[in-house]
């Protein structure tokens, strides 16, 4: 009896001891996974949500004139063997535009069109000019003025901006500086593929959202014999354009072996390394260069080449440019060549 459960008793030691050592095998087994792990880190990076696209009206001469300060239009009711049909109550002004086929005493309005994501100010300049020899008629400044003038050919014009009129002189010319705002509702951001993004028009805009004002001439001239033949000024019209809200400087730039080299100034590169950097072929309308079309130094000088600006711009058909222009921060810095 006594022999019974001493075996018993060696027969439990040893299951649990097998048990034990069992639960110390499994407990002992070797790690096969990582002990370290890093999650990679990605940056959306920064999207240029500036775009500038203006629209620049098609001209048709409809700044041309007839200055007539003896009033033979209205007597002869011809100019240059055509009928002349007048607008209603300017047969008299003195000052005629071929405005819808009649002559009136105001041109026919040139829309300019802010297509761009924000607004831009367009600033119009008008200057009168006269061929070497050629004696200009004289400018008055108001229309009153003209009724006094009895002596010397003489004629008032103005550049109109959206109903806005600045006198023109004739030394000066005539400025007039308008803002437009832009349209980001038709713009949209759009995810790419590799990770970047990109902000442009969309494929179909609302053509009524876009802003745009009204440019026109309009003048009078005073009634006086010319017999001295005073001349009537060409008078050349430009405009250009930049975001609001900057300020223009002009860019230093230096041609080495090459490559084209822009700073501030002689001495001083920009201030930041988030620069757009643009070109043009007439000085007016630009183009953004990507960021392999240029380099930023240390010392945050912009450098490219021809090959890249003739690229930006649109190939090989393209033989020169005008201009570079730089934004840095709230200033325009542009070099013209």
């Amino acid at each position: 009896m006594k022999s019974s459960k001493v075996r018993r008793f060696i027969a439990t030691a040893m299951a649990a001891v097998m048990m034990f050592g069992s639960a110390l095998n499994v407990s002992a087994a070797p790690s096969t996974g990582p002990t370290t792990v890093s999650g990679n880190g990605s940056s959306t990076g920064h999207v240029n949500r500036t775009i500038l696209n203006m629209q620049w009206p098609t001209y048709n001469n409809e700044f041309d004139y007839v200055f007539d300060a003896e009033r033979l239009i209205k007597e002869a009711g011809k100019y240059k063997a055509a009928t002349v049909d007048f607008a209603e109550g300017v047969s008299d002004n003195g000052v005629y535009f071929n405005n819808n086929s009649k002559f009136d005493k105001s041109s026919a309005g040139l829309e300019v069109v802010n297509k761009s994501s924000v607004s831009v100010d367009v600033t119009v300049k008008a200057v009168p000019t006269v061929s070497e020899g050629s004696t200009m008629v004289a400018f008055a400044s108001t229309k009153d003025a003209l009724a006094t003038e009895k002596t010397t050919p003489t004629m008032y014009m103005a550049l109109s901006i959206s109903g806005d009129e600045v006198v023109m002189t004739a030394d000066e010319g005539a400025e007039k500086t308008k803002t437009i705002s832009g349209c980001a509702a038709n713009f949209e951001l759009t995810s790419n593929a590799d990770g970047s993004f990109t902000y442009a028009a969309k494929a179909t805009v609302d053509d009524t959202l876009w802003q745009k004002t009204t440019v026109s001439l309009n003048g009078a001239g005073n009634t006086v014999e010319n017999a001295s033949g005073y001349t009537a000024p060409k008078i050349t019209v430009t405009w250009s354009y930049k975001k609001t809200g900057m300020t223009s400087a002009v860019a230093y730039g230096n041609w080495s072996d090459g490559t084209l080299w822009l700073g501030k100034n002689s001495s001083t590169g920009f201030s930041s390394s988030s620069l757009t950097v643009e070109a043009s072929v007439d000085g007016v309308d630009f183009v953004e260069l990507s960021s392999s079309q240029f380099s930023i130094n240390d010392a945050k000088w912009v450098s490219t080449n021809w090959a890249n600006i003739q690229t930006a711009l649109g190939g090989s058909s393209v033989e020169s440019f005008k201009a570079i222009r730089i934004t840095d921060g709230n200033t325009e810095y542009t070099y013209v060549q």
